[in-house]
C-alpha cells in the first residue's frame, strides 16, 4: 500500500467512525485534564519547546527584525488583553485577535478582530502583496 492509498484509507476510515473519534477525543481532553497535565509537566513541556526551537534553527524567529516584531506583538498582549465584552471591528462578533497597522509595527497601534475577519484581512493583504 502507497502513501496516497495510506491516505485514502485513512480518510475513508475516519469518516465512516468520525463519531467514535469525537467521543474519544472529548472524553480524553477536557480543560481540566488539559490544564492539570500542563501545571505537572510545565517545565518539561517549556523544555522541549525549546529542544524545538534549536532543532529547527530558530525558524520562526531568524531575523533581528522577526524577533522585534514578535516582542512588539507579545507586548501588546500583555498590556492590551482580550476582554470578554471586546468586539471584532468589522461584523462585531467577539474580538479573538489583535491586528496591527502601522509600519513599522507599534505596539499600541491595532484594531481588534474576530478570526475570520483577521484572516480575510491577511488574504486581500497577501493578494496585493502586503505582510
Amino acid at each position: 500500500m502507497n502513501n496516497d492509498e495510506k491516505k485514502e484509507y485513512m480518510k475513508k476510515y475516519y469518516l465512516e467512525n468520525k463519531q467514535v473519534f469525537l467521543d474519544r477525543n472529548k472524553k480524553n481532553m477536557t480543560p481540566e485534564k488539559y490544564e492539570s497535565y500542563y501545571s505537572k509537566n510545565k517545565n518539561k513541556i517549556k523544555i522541549k519547546q525549546k529542544e524545538y526551537l534549536k532543532a529547527t534553527n530558530y525558524k520562526n524567529e531568524k531575523t533581528e527584525l522577526q524577533r522585534k516584531i514578535r516582542s512588539i506583538k507579545r507586548k501588546t498582549r500583555y498590556h492590551f488583553p482580550l476582554q470578554k465584552d471586546t468586539k471584532c471591528q468589522l461584523c462585531n462578533a467577539m474580538a479573538q485577535c489583535h491586528h496591527h497597522n502601522t509600519e513599522p509595527i507599534k505596539y499600541d497601534k491595532f484594531n481588534f478582530f474576530c478570526n475570520k475577519c483577521h484572516n480575510g484581512i491577511h488574504s486581500q493583504l497577501n493578494f496585493i502583496g502586503g505582510k
